[in-house]
Formats: structure tokens, C-alpha cells, sequence
């Protein structure tokens, strides 16, 4: 036991010496390429989850809202929309329901034309179940008396920072008139009232009216609906499959799919980027263990006299190998504290400032607690084996051999 606590002491002091004698500039160096490099580790990470984050949130927000409710196999529409609506307001842990008809139309302006996706819309429940009248950005959300109104997204409007600027109207403004022609070949000319825009190009590729007027042209539709976006209330309390099973054991002829259904679209597209950063992380731990292996290597290479003369004045080998090693992790540990600093002080307040504008919505970075520890657990195993192999190799070799070099 003695031997061993002085195996350790005669280690920690040769560190300690080789540190304040060694070469300053250098060990800052190492420190602060250990750095960035557990902040490219980290990075890429808190990309993709500030983009899958982000996608669900807007999934949940301007489309579906946490459970969407739709027809039955086989069937076209939820029939007896009221006794549907009203039974799913009963269901505990829901707080709002917004019935939608859905519609095909072709829009014309100036020429252009398009034809996109129309939703009738209760505009108060809707208001209250997604946030999409949040999101308007010039003219106004529908009321409920609007007749010969419509919003549009985006996306449908155009503009030059537009992702689909090409197959839009081509510059829609508020107070215009465009054209509406339904399925059927009914026409109509509606007011433009307002445009939205929430970021999203699924949801801002759509427009929307005011149901009570389409239901004026289509009387034989009423009281039936497409789909209902239910809102759920305080959804951190509530478990949602627990909802939906409340649901489906009710007597409503329905498919019942959650916002997580939707979302499977974004898993699809986010694992390629689970892909790419997986690869980008095995690179870059690679990277650090071949960092700490030549700043140890050519250390030992430079010391290599020293060394012997260490061995030979009773220095243990064990404490030779215990400075280097130590010295190893203590470039990893500041390292991984600097990174962590970098990445909490600068990096992600920067993205807060200005977030990553991707059609999905404006991403910031999101930090798994997790996966950062794994993150610096790996770096701190690459940087002992990246100073263990020199060390070891040079310990092996005959004391006369280390002292004259050969």
C-alpha cells in the first residue's frame, strides 16, 4: 500500500514538474485543440436536435395539434361532425377541437395559377388549437363573419426568400383577388386578407377559408369534416396514448393518430443526420487520440534520455507512465471544460441570436446531457491510450538504450 501511495506521489510530482517546465505555448495548444474538438463532438449532436425538436414543435403547433382525428378506413369524412366534436371534448385531458374540411382548389393571379390544398375552417377553434394566427404576416387572421375572404400561406403567395417561390402565385399581396376554382368547376373570386407564415413549409403551403362559407357552396357537406386537430391540455401531465386509448374506447368511428404518427417523416429524414454524425464523431475521437498521441510521442522522444536516467537514479516505471498519463487527462479534462464553457457561454447564445433558418422552422441547438458525458467519456479514454502507447513503448526499452539514445 505504501509502495503503491508512493508510485502515485513520485507520478504526480513529475507531472507537475513537466507542466511548469515544460513548454507553456504547447500545452495551450493541445489544450485548446482538445477543446474544439469536443465542441465539433457536441455540435453536430445539438444540431440534429434542435432540428428534430423544432420539426415536432411545429408538427404539433401549425398542423396537427397533439392528436388528429380522421375518418375511418373506407369512409370519406367524419360524419356527424357536432356529436364527434362533442365527444371528444368530454375525453379527459383535452381542451380544444378544431373541425377542418379539407379541399382541393386551383388558385389564380395574374395569370398564375397553382392548385393547392384549401382547409374551411371554425376560425376561434382553430385559433385555439394551432398557432397559426400567430404566424400572420401581413393583413389579418379570418373572423367569423368572413365571406368572400381567404389567407394564404406563404408559400402560396411567393417571394424571393419563398422555398417555393416557383410554383407559387408569384408575389400575392393583401387586397388582391384571386381566383377559386373548386373541383366541382365552381368559381369564385375571394379577397386576400391576410398572409401566414410559420416557418414551415407543410403548413404554409396550404390557405385557408372561412367554413361557414364553404359550407354555403357546399350545403351537403355540412356538418361533416375532413379532420380534427385536438388540443391537449397541459400535454407535460397528460400522456398522450393514454388519451388516444381514452379515445378509441369511446364510440367514435375514427382513425385516431398522434402528433408523433405525423413525425415519422422527420425521424426518416433526421437518421441520415444521425449517420453523418456519427461518422463525424468517431472521426474527430480519432482525432484527438492521434492529437494527444504526438504531443506525448514527441515529448517522450525529446525525453527519452531523462527517462532512462530516471530509471536508473530508482525512478519505478509506474510513476514515469503515471505522469504522462496524468498529464494526458489533464489536457482532456481542461479541455472538455473550455469546450463546455465555449459551447454554453458563446456558442449557443449565438444561435439563440441568430438560429438556423431551415424549411422546417428556425433552429436553435439543443444540448443532450447524455450524450455530451458519452461524448467526454470518449475523449478522455482516446487521450489515455494516445499516451499510454509512447510511454509504454519507451519503458520497455533497456535503461542503456534509453540514456544513449539507441
Amino acid at each position: 500500500m505504501k509502495q503503491t501511495l508512493r508510485t502515485w506521489k513520485v507520478g504526480f510530482f513529475l507531472t507537475v514538474r513537466s507542466l511548469t517546465r515544460g513548454n507553456v505555448s504547447t500545452t495551450l495548444m493541445t489544450i485548446f485543440m482538445m477543446a474544439m474538438i469536443f465542441v465539433n463532438l457536441i455540435f453536430l449532436t445539438s444540431i440534429i436536435n434542435g432540428l428534430v425538436h423544432t420539426a415536432y414543435n411545429q408538427i404539433i403547433e401549425t398542423l396537427t395539434g397533439h392528436i388528429l382525428v380522421e375518418p375511418a378506413a373506407g369512409k370519406g369524412s367524419l360524419a356527424d361532425a357536432t356529436a364527434v366534436e362533442k365527444e371528444l371534448m368530454h375525453v379527459n385531458g383535452i381542451s380544444h377541437v378544431s373541425p377542418r374540411t379539407n379541399f382541393s382548389a386551383e388558385l389564380e393571379y395574374n395569370g398564375e395559377k397553382g392548385s393547392y390544398r384549401g382547409v374551411a375552417i371554425d376560425t376561434e377553434k382553430e385559433a385555439a388549437v394551432t398557432t397559426v394566427k400567430n404566424h400572420v404576416v401581413a393583413g389579418r387572421f379570418l373572423e367569423p363573419d368572413d365571406t368572400n375572404a381567404v389567407i394564404l400561406g406563404n408559400q402560396i403567395t411567393g417571394g424571393e426568400d419563398v422555398e417555393l417561390h416557383e410554383y407559387s402565385l408569384k408575389n400575392v399581396q393583401v387586397g388582391d383577388a384571386v381566383k377559386m376554382t373548386f373541383a366541382n368547376g365552381l368559381e369564385k373570386t375571394y379577397t386576400v386578407v391576410g398572409i401566414f407564415d410559420n416557418d414551415f413549409v407543410q403548413a404554409d403551403n396550404r390557405f385557408f377559408v372561412n367554413a361557414d362559407e364553404y359550407f354555403s357552396l357546399f350545403p351537403e357537406l355540412k356538418n361533416q369534416a375532413s379532420e380534427m386537430a385536438v388540443r391537449m391540455d397541459h400535454s407535460d401531465v397528460y400522456d398522450v396514448d393514454a388519451v388516444v386509448s381514452d379515445i378509441e374506447s369511446r364510440s367514435i368511428d375514427a382513425n385516431i393518430r398522434t402528433w408523433k404518427d405525423t413525425a415519422g417523416v422527420v425521424e426518416s429524414f433526421t437518421a441520415s443526420f444521425t449517420i453523418v454524425n456519427f461518422i463525424v464523431s468517431i472521426v474527430g475521437i480519432i482525432v484527438a487520440g492521434i492529437t494527444i498521441f504526438i504531443v506525448m510521442y514527441v515529448d517522450v522522444v525529446n525525453r527519452r534520455k531523462q527517462i532512462g536516467i530516471l530509471r536508473a537514479i530508482g525512478i519505478a516505471e509506474n510513476s514515469i507512465a503515471i505522469s504522462y498519463l496524468l498529464r494526458a487527462l489533464l489536457y482532456a479534462v481542461v479541455g472538455i471544460i473550455l469546450g463546455m464553457i465555449l459551447f454554453n457561454v458563446v456558442i449557443i447564445p449565438m444561435f439563440i441570436r441568430r438560429p438556423l433558418h431551415l424549411p422546417v422552422g428556425n433552429v436553435s441547438l439543443i444540448i443532450d446531457t447524455g450524450v455530451m458525458y458519452m461524448r467526454a467519456l470518449a475523449l478522455l479514454i482516446v487521450s489515455f491510450l494516445g499516451a499510454y502507447i509512447p510511454i509504454h513503448k519507451t519503458l520497455r526499452m533497456h535503461i542503456i538504450d534509453a540514456i544513449w539514445g539507441e
